[in-house]
Order: structure tokens, then sequence, then C-alpha cells
């Protein structure tokens, strides 16, 4: 790019649009160029850097370029293969599979587009089979500029590691081993985020895109063309097989896999597998094994490794001669182990011991020699009944999982010495004692426990147990508080204990660091009021809580509420709140009524009638034979004079004037009308397409309006989400401050987050004197969706 200046810059009073295109970092000129420019000037950057944030003392809004979906993805593909927005009938499967191929990334649509826009018929579908070839290497040629632009080798170095095997590993195991190996930088992981290489998703795992990651894959498939024995990491299975049976293994050779299941069962019925194959590998740093069995000692083993990842091991132990003492990461799930090691075994580096469904462990090994451990896990491993009381050794233990080890009956008291322990997941040890140490407040740390209690009747008497534990008493008929649980306590789990009213306790005032609560799936009927005195409270879950018959006054620092299934209190629906509130707004918001106990003349203007046999019916039509059990518990939502009420029903009322597929109105109140509008109710009818909690974003659903000159926009805090393959109705009343007079026009549209389907969109505007069945001629134009 030509070096700016002060001399090559526009001048004047007028405001300029300057583009800088490819910026991969800032100079000083480019630096300067803000104060040259007229005041009210805009720059544009387009970088690969992720970490350009700031321009001359002023932050950059930033907009992340994001793959185009399934539909964009085929119309730019064919219009540059076909010369038209979509394929024929013929290319169409073949196209979608290409679409896929490419991932919503532009490049690879456009340059694979145009290699087949000279191929017709068959050649054309001979050539698809191998995708990666028709573009000659463009594609991974300029994807590479990013990769080349990486000043430091050990960056590269991860870059390819995370491209052949750590992808999908959770961000903060990976970040443990590169800040514990020298041939990574600690900010490598960082660094490749900032330069758009690799990405970390929703659940903290490393993601990658396709092509990037057959990038990676091709650059070390060029250190050795042929010869697969001398690259530097072997991640195809069948590579892996043939190296190990030929024994062609070299020093190159840094990070190994294979996977016993994905080799063919043919060839491996052929050849007994040897530890000798491995000698060659002397500089092996990473191995991941999976239902591999090896014969012959491991005195000759690579003695570098730093992870081994050896899942379904065949040992009752670890090989006395394996030399392991260079490990940062040691993996054994899903293995036939019974002691681990006998004795004790010195790890001093070791820091990740996942140990997790080994179902014939009956006893933890010994840990004084593994003092760097940081995370522990022992997960499902059913048969394990003693934990050792060496992990009271552990001082920078900072997570521990015992989740499902349902015949632990007892932790060593010397677990309160573990002054670092921040997570302690107790969740289905169904036999757990009441002899769980009770000093968990020495735990200064300790931010996180999870003791969710197993749904299942026989474990009733554990859970019964374990909130005795908790409340220091085992008398369960008196009130309690939490002084045994430490003051750091971030998140709480205590969902399916059979917690009941008088078990809870009065004074929550002991936690006052409680971020995160979940009392799911408990048969308490109030919770108590000392709730709302916990000030960082953000997250309280309550779902499954049938018997919940009110809520208390809850904290205005609260952003989540999840309930579902809430019995007598919201009846069938799961309700969501995200979005934090003032204070006398969330008294507001959960306002919550039965509809009998609503206002009746309120009840008339949404449109209902109640029966004597409770019901809910209109003129023309019947609520209840559209509920989903024949009859249901209708609550009545009030948020800042907006009535809200959700309904798992699939049809909006024939009383509306409704289009299927329509988020927008417009109509004018008819010249006609003989009636002042003083209201109106909007019904929609949705469905969810994403249950695993992706709604909860900022973006939440709104309803707008516009009317004689004014714009009216209301998003309700509390919104009902339908259960699968389900629909919910919502019902909003609407009181208006003004009249709405004839020839008034109104546009109304209802936005919902990406997540959630508009099915169909109804309005009935309100009267005083007009009976609610009244559908007199408004002229209502629908628009489609956009």
């Amino acid at each position: 790019m030509t070096e700016l200046s002060k001399s090559n810059m526009p001048h004047g009073s007028k405001k300029y649009l300057l583009f800088l295109m490819m910026l991969m970092m800032l100079t000083n000129s480019n630096l300067e160029m803000g104060k040259w420019l007229y005041k009210g000037s805009r720059i544009i950057i387009t970088t690969r850097n992720g970490r350009l944030q700031s321009f001359h003392d002023q932050p950059c809004k930033e907009f992340r370029i994001m793959p185009l979906d399934d539909s964009e993805s085929l119309q730019l593909f064919s219009w540059h293969a076909f010369r038209q927005s979509q394929p024929s009938e013929y290319y169409l499967q073949d196209s979608k599979n290409i679409v896929r191929y490419c991932g919503g990334l532009p490049l690879a649509l456009e340059v694979i587009g145009f290699s087949l826009s000279v191929r017709t018929g068959d050649s054309w579908k001979r050539a698809i089979r191998e995708p990666e070839a028709l573009d000659g290497g463009k594609i991974h040629e300029i994807l590479r500029v990013s990769y080349d632009s990486l000043q430091d080798d050990r960056d590269k170095n991860l870059f390819l590691d995370i491209a052949c095997f750590f992808i999908g590993e959770d961000r903060t195991f990976v970040e443990r081993i590169v800040e514990s190996c020298d041939f990574y930088r600690n900010v490598g992981i960082q660094e490749l985020i900032d330069k758009n290489l690799i990405s970390i998703d929703k659940d903290n795992k490393l993601a990658m895109h396709q092509l990037f990651r057959k990038m990676g894959w091709e650059i070390v498939r060029q250190e050795s063309p042929e010869n697969h024995g001398e690259r530097s990491r072997i991640w195809c299975h069948g590579d892996s097989f043939k190296i190990l049976r030929k024994k062609t293994g070299s020093r190159s050779i840094k990070s190994f896999i294979l996977d016993w299941e994905q080799v063919n069962i043919a060839s491996k019925c052929l050849v007994d597998l040897n530890t000798d194959a491995f000698e060659s590998m002397s500089n092996l740093k990473l191995i991941h094994l999976n239902n591999l069995r090896l014969k012959g000692g491991y005195e000759n083993f690579p003695k570098g490794l730093v992870w081994l990842c050896w899942h379904h091991v065949p040992w009752d132990h670890i090989p006395v001669d394996f030399y392991l003492e260079d490990l940062i990461v040691l993996d054994l799930c899903n293995s036939s182990l019974r002691h681990v090691w006998h004795g004790i075994r010195c790890f001093p580096g070791l820091k990740i011991l996942n140990l997790s469904r080994c179902h014939g462990l009956v006893r933890t090994p010994d840990f004084s020699e593994l003092l760097c451990l940081e995370i522990l896990m022992l997960e499902e491993c059913t048969n394990l009944a003693e934990v050792h009381k060496s992990i009271g050794n552990l001082q920078n233990l900072s997570f521990s999982s015992f989740k499902d080890c349902i015949n632990l009956k007892r932790l060593p008291v010397e677990m309160c010495k573990l002054t670092s322990l921040q997570t302690l997941i107790l969740s289905g040890c169904s036999k757990l004692d009441s002899e769980i140490p009770n000093h968990l407040e020495k735990m200064k740390f300790l931010g996180v426990i999870r003791a969710d209690g197993p749904l299942m009747s026989q474990f009733q008497k554990w859970a019964s147990r374990m909130w005795s534990w908790l409340m220091r008493n085992r008398t369960l008929s008196t009130k309690r508080s939490f002084d045994c649980l430490p003051s750091s306590l971030v998140n709480l789990s205590l969902a399916n204990c059979n917690i009941r009213d008088d078990m809870m306790p009065n004074n929550l005032s002991s936690l006052p660091c409680l971020e995160h609560l979940d009392l799911s799936g408990n048969p308490f009927e109030h919770l108590p009021e000392s709730i709302g005195g916990l000030k960082r409270l953000d997250t309280l879950m309550l779902q499954g809580c049938t018997s919940l018959l009110s809520l208390p006054s809850l904290p205005s620092s609260l952003e989540r509420l999840l309930i579902s299934n809430f019995g007598p209190l919201l009846g069938p629906l799961d309700i969501y709140m995200f979005g934090r509130q003032e204070p006398d707004k969330l008294q507001c918001l959960f306002k919550l009524e039965h509809l009998l106990n609503f206002d009746l003349e309120m009840i008339y203007n949404v449109g209902l009638q109640i029966s004597e046999s409770m019901r809910i019916t209109q003129d023309n039509t019947n609520f209840d034979a559209m509920t989903t059990q024949g009859k249901t518990t209708i609550q009545v939502f009030q948020d800042g004079g907006i009535s809200n009420i959700y309904l798992p029903v699939h049809e909006i009322p024939d009383w509306f004037c409704h289009a299927t597929g329509t988020c927008h109105a417009c109509y004018c109140v008819p010249s006609s009308s003989s009636f002042d509008i003083f209201g109106f109710n909007i019904c929609v009818v949705y469905t969810c397409s994403d249950l695993r909690g992706n709604f909860e974003s900022s973006c939440g659903a709104k309803i707008r309006i516009e009317a004689k000159g004014q714009i009216l926009e209301y998003s309700p805090e509390i919104f009902g989400v339908p259960e699968a393959n389900e629909y919910m109705l919502w019902l909003s009343h609407w009181t208006l401050s003004y009249k709405l007079e004839a020839g008034d026009s109104v546009a109304c549209s209802i936005i919902l987050p990406a997540c959630f389907q508009v099915k169909k969109f109804g309005i009935h505007l309100v009267s005083p004197h007009q009976n609610s069945a009244d559908k007199e001629g408004y002229s209502i134009q629908y628009l489609p969706l956009a």
C-alpha cells in the first residue's frame, strides 16, 4: 500500500469516506491520518487482524463478516457456476454438496463455481468428486496469507496441532498444555483468534473453518509428500496404522493419532502391533490412541510425551517401565484400570488427570507426588468407593468432579485443605453420606458447587442427607442457614435434591458472591424472601419446580430466569427472562396473576370469556379445543401496563384478522367506524428451532407500533418458549394513552430472535362499546416476512 502522509491526504472542509483495504498493522501514518481529515469523516478498514480495536485514540466499531448461510451460498455458487440464481434440478443436490464443502466462505464458492462453469453433464459430476482439486490450489494459497503472517514459528506449530488434533477440545484444557510447553507461546491461542485462523464456540471449544483445517493438513503433507513417516504430524488413522505396521516412523513425528475402530477390519486382522514401532519416534510429544492394544514393554517408548490420551487402554495399571515424568495431561478414560499405579508415582508437571468411566476403579491412586495437578476428573467411575486422603496435598487443584460415582460413600476430611479448589461437582453421587466434610468455608476460592440429586426416587434419601450436610444439621424439620458454605461461592447447583419448604433456609446472606443458583426439580412451594438480598445473582433456574406457588421480590441484578413446567403458578409453559431490570420495573415484571383474579373488564378486552368450568372461550373460537391437554391454567403477565398471555396453541382465534407467514401489518381505521379505538390485541403464533438456549441474546422479542406520529416499542421480559415441534401463542393487550379515530393509519410489526419462526400474526382493535367478536371492516394489508 502507498505510504500515506499529510501531503497526499485530502484537504479542505469536506467530509471524506476513506477505505483502507486489508490492513494488517497500524503504522504511524495510519494513526496520524485521523488528525488530517475533516471532522465527521469516516474511515473503513478491512483487516484479518482482530486486534485493530482503536484508531487515533478513538474506538473502532467492529463488524465481523460471518459465513454465508446455505441459501446465500447456493445462490452465490450458482451465479458463478451457471450464470443464474439457482441450479437446475439435475445439478441441485451436487451443488448443495459443494456448498457444504465451502462452509459459507464466499472465496471458495466463487473460485469453485467459476472452475465448474466450463464443464457440463458427466464431466461436471466427475469433477466435484474432488472439490479440493478444482481450484488448482488457489483457495489454499489465499487462505495461507493469514498463516504466513504469523511472526513466530511457535504460533505456526500451535495452528498445525489444533488443525490436526485439538479441534473440539476445551480452550482451557489446551491453554494448560500451551502454557507448559516451550514449543508454544502462552499467547498463541489468542494470536490465532486475532488472525481469524481459529474461533471459540459457545461451549468454549476450539473451532476452525474446514477449509483452514484442510490448508493446515496440506502444509503438513508438503513436508514429505511421499513418505508419511517423515511428516511432523500423523492425523489420518490409515496412515498411522501403516506406520506402526511397517515401523516406518521417524524423529520428525511430533504428534500421532490412531483410533483402532477407524482402521479397516481386514487390515487389522492381519497383524499384531508392538510398542517397538514407537521407538524411532523419539521426538513424539502428543499421542492420542483409542482401543489400541500393543505388545511388548515400554522401556524404549518415547520419553518426551506431554499429552497422553489413551482411551480404552487394556491395562490393569500403568506399566512401571513407562516413563511419563514430562506429562502435562494424562487421559485414560473408559479404561480397565483397577489401581492406576501402585504406591507413589512421581508426575512433577502433571496438570490434568482424567480417569472418567474407568468402571473397574475401586479407589483412587496416591496423589502425593502430583503437586502441580489442577484438574481431576473421576466422572462415572461407578465402582469408585474411596478417595485417597493425599488429595488434600493438591494445593493447585482448582477443579474436581466425581459426577455419577454412584458407589462413592465418603470424601476424606483432608479435602478441606484444598484452598485453591474453585469447582466441586458431586452430582449423582447417590450413596454419598453426611460425613462430607463440614468445613467448606475454609475453601476460600470455592466458587462452584454442583450437588444435583438424581431424579430416581430411591435416591431421595441421599438428597435429604446432602441438604442436611449443607445446613449443618441432620434434623430436617427446622430452618437453617448456608453458613457452612464458603462466602466466595459463585455457582451453586442443587437441582433435583428433594428440597421442601421446611428444608429451605430463611437467610441466604452468607452467600454474598452468589451469581448462579439452580434449584430446578425441587418440590418447595415458596422461595425465601432473603433471595432478594443476593445482590450479584444474575441467573436463577427453577425448571420443573411443579409445586411452586409464588415468587418473592427478586434481586435487581437478575438477568436470567428459567422456569418450565411450573405447575400451579404458570401451568405448562416454559418461561425465560433475560435482561437486567430496575427494581421498580422488576416488581411489575413478576406480577403474575391467575386469570380468574385478573380484572374482569380486561379479560373481555383481551377477547376471552371464562365459563364456570374454567374453560377459556371466545364468542367464535374455543381456546380450550386448541390447547395441548384440553384445558390449561392461564396466567396473565403484567408488564408496564401491557398484559400478556402465553398458550400452547397453534391457531389464532378467527375473530383476529390475520395472515399466515407474515410479521408486518398496515391498517387504516375506516371512515365508517362508529367507535373510538382505545387499544388493540396482538396475537402471534410461533415455533422455536433451537431448544438449547441460543434464544438468549440481546435481541429479544419486540412489538413495534407506529400510530399518530408516535412509535411504540415493547420487549417482554418474560417470554413463552414452545416445546420441540410445538407451537406457542402470544396474546398481548395494549391500552393506548390516546384514541384512534376514523382515518388514522397504524403500522404494526413483530420481531423475534432468529431461533423463533412466526407462523401467524393477527391484530384486533378494541373499543369500549364494541363486542369482542366484531370484526368491523378495517383495511389491513399484510407484508411478507423480511
